[in-house]
């Protein structure tokens, strides 16, 4: 942590605003957090950047004012897939079913864009009989192979009015936009690809930053994301974009903010609510005294468990994982962290070194506790270690 002095004046990246107050400042976070390393000393010299967050009194967006684009350029090491967990499949499944049900995507045209590795638009795809173009410039055929169906088309490029003769039906976009330093402008460029065609349905999907700010789900702020949004700032980008936001809703036990809009021809003037601004405001000048609280919290107990001569994990190598090693001072009491995606075994944490393992691994030596990093899937690894017969303390981070 540091002080925000700083008399750089910053304007809001959804309204231009400059009436942003700065609440707290991160040092020295991984660029990446889903980018793992082959050998510990690489992971140890990742490169780093800080966090400065600013809350905008105007709309009610949160970003990191010190967000450097330059620093980040998302290529094929780039692995961020959270389709190893049984639990995540289901949300993914219980989410198909809901958009083709709602959207009567059957037969139809899907764009995905920042499709990853082809998981999302394949089940779309296969589950409707639909046609779909997966956007990415991190794609990658090797993967995508594996998962894909044969009715889509990858391209390992921007979506933007150069792909306007695809003429989709539906649009969907999962967690791509709280990485866009401009957003607006982002969302102008899907929406001048669309064109005039207004019955095209919009899906985006990304994180929730009430759970960050309010539920304390701390671990989310990474330098990869500059942006967080609530439903008052994401409702403020969309129409100042071109889109109608037809609905807003939180899923995944809260930590995702779907928003669901349709084409407009322009924008309606959308500002939030000032009483609604003045309650987040209000969280926001608590938020900083909790966030200290918290990290105090596990820095003592690792110290109290490292001196105890406890083995301990963490499970769960994602983007909390990894700001939850970078933050805590004693992260060093942790001996291993693990994951159910193959892709990352063996590879090393970028900032601190930690070896990412396999749940198998964990016979050859239990720990005598576990950190969950997301709470969403803590019955999942309960089950997981009880059919390993290790008999470790659970606790979510």
């Amino acid at each position: 942590m540091a002080n925000l002095t700083d008399d750089r004046t910053v304007s809001c990246i959804v309204c231009q605003s400059k009436d942003v107050r700065r609440f707290l400042y991160i040092e020295k976070v991984p660029i990446f957090c889903n980018v793992q390393w082959l050998d510990r000393q690489q992971a140890l010299d990742a490169a780093v950047g800080d966090i400065a967050l600013g809350f905008c009194n105007e709309c009610g967006h949160i970003f990191n004012c010190k967000f450097d684009p330059h620093n980040v350029e998302y290529l094929g090491a780039y692995e961020n897939s959270l389709h190893f967990s049984p639990h995540f499949q289901e949300y993914a499944q219980r989410l198909v079913e809901t958009l083709i049900n709602k959207y009567d995507l059957i037969n139809k045209t899907i764009i995905e864009i920042g499709c990853g590795k082809g998981e999302f638009i394949s089940m779309l795809c296969e589950s409707g009989q639909n046609i779909g173009y997966g956007f990415d410039t991190s794609y990658e055929e090797e993967r995508t192979a594996r998962v894909s169906s044969s009715s889509v088309t990858f391209v390992k490029d921007f979506y933007d009015q150069r792909h306007s003769n695809l003429k989709p039906d539906f649009v969907c976009c999962r967690h791509v936009l709280e990485h866009i330093q401009q957003p607006v402008h982002f969302l102008q460029s899907i929406r001048a690809a669309i064109g005039e065609v207004s019955q095209v349905a919009v899906y985006f999907e990304v994180p929730n930053a009430l759970y960050s700010i309010d539920d304390m789900g701390i671990w989310d702020f990474i330098y990869e994301h500059c942006s967080y949004f609530c439903t008052e700032s994401a409702n403020r980008t969309f129409d100042e974009a071109g889109f109608r936001v037809l609905n807003t809703r939180t899923d995944f036990g809260s930590q995702f903010l779907c928003i669901e809009a349709s084409p407009n021809k322009k924008s309606s003037g959308y500002t939030a609510p000032k009483d609604r601004l003045h309650e987040l405001a209000k969280t926001v000048e608590l938020f900083e005294h909790r966030y200290i609280e918290k990290v105090d919290y596990w820095n003592k107990t690792l110290m109290n468990a490292a001196t105890e001569g406890k083995r301990g994990a963490i499970w769960g190598s994602g983007s909390k994982g990894v700001t939850f090693l970078n933050c805590i001072e004693n992260s060093n009491a942790i001996d291993v962290v693990v994951d159910l995606n193959p892709n990352k075994h063996g590879m090393f944490v970028g900032g601190t070194g930690h070896e990412i393992v396999s749940p198998k691994d964990l016979h050859t030596n239990p720990p005598d506790y576990v950190i969950v990093m997301n709470s969403a899937y803590q019955t999942e690894i309960e089950l997981m270690l009880s059919d390993m017969n290790i008999q470790a303390s659970v606790e979510c981070a």
